[in-house]
């Protein structure tokens, strides 16, 4: 089934469509808990991606697995382009109606374009590894691998720890029941 296709009750808000590809099992959007359930099934992909980089990390320059520099390399981009639509469109808006931070949110935003830029150079790099080339320059790939998936965990801990509570202790999201 297309995402035009979803059949949807009026009123109520489409999901993103990007998301509706790497994450077909949503919650059930009349459950005011559903952006909080799809987040924690986001942030639980977000940590094998980045698990799956420190992997390679760890394995620079010599022993790096030219099969999982692909994998990753193949769903960095896509994954957080679908994630970042979810927040953007889905969990800020309810963290703002709960009273939360334009400065904060904002903030966040920000580091969505620093971690797109991010993964593009990197998932780059990965596919040229991937498929047989040589690692360059393994220390640059190790730091820039490092510091990417240090700051997603550090995104997805500020997420946890204050923009997820505020949408739990203040009602639904716009739009849903």
């Amino acid at each position: 089934m297309s995402h035009s296709q979803v059949s949807r009750a009026p009123g109520r808000p489409n999901p993103a469509p990007g998301v509706m590809k790497l994450f077909p099992q949503r919650a059930d959007p009349r459950d005011r808990r559903a952006p909080r359930i799809d987040m924690a099934r986001i942030h639980a992909e977000k940590r094998k991606l980045c698990d799956a980089l420190e992997a390679i990390a760890d394995t620079l320059p010599s022993q790096v697995d030219r099969l999982e520099c692909l994998k990753a390399a193949g769903e960095l981009v896509p994954l957080l382009r679908e994630c970042h639509r979810f927040e953007e469109e889905t969990l800020f808006p309810a963290f703002l109606a709960a009273g939360g931070s334009g400065e904060v949110v904002a903030r966040l935003k920000a580091e969505h374009v620093e971690d797109q830029g991010t993964a593009q150079e990197l998932a780059e790099e990965l596919f040229r590894i991937g498929h047989g080339q040589a690692v360059h320059n393994p220390e640059a790939l190790g730091y820039l691998l490092r510091a990417f998936f240090e700051s997603v965990r550090r995104h997805m801990a500020f997420e946890r720890d204050h923009v997820l509570p505020a949408t739990r202790e203040e009602g639904e999201i716009p739009g849903r029941r």
